[in-house]
């Protein structure tokens, strides 16, 4: 897992987690500091995902982001993680 206050660079910005059940299902959202939403992913199997470059583009360096991980479990029931802040380098 990425630790909250962590400095991630713009061209390799991944957050990871810790995984559920092999079937699990997971969103990422990443959120400015307002709370808008920057980007969302597709759904994806994997317990790491990182932002495409071009998503982060008009984010200035040194901002905080804020990012959440929604699990889809294969029997319907959805969760959402805590919500973590990492800076942008």
């Amino acid at each position: 897992a990425v630790p909250n206050g962590s400095v991630l660079p713009r061209d390799a910005f991944t957050v990871s987690w810790t995984g559920g059940a092999a079937d699990d299902r997971y969103i990422v959202r990443i959120s400015d500091a307002s709370l808008a939403k920057l980007h969302e992913s597709e759904p994806r199997s994997e317990a790491a995902y990182t932002v495409p470059v071009e998503a982060l583009a008009g984010v200035a360096s040194g901002a905080t982001l804020y990012w959440q991980v929604e699990t889809l479990a294969s029997d319907g029931d959805r969760a959402r993680s805590a919500t973590f802040d990492v800076r942008l380098r």
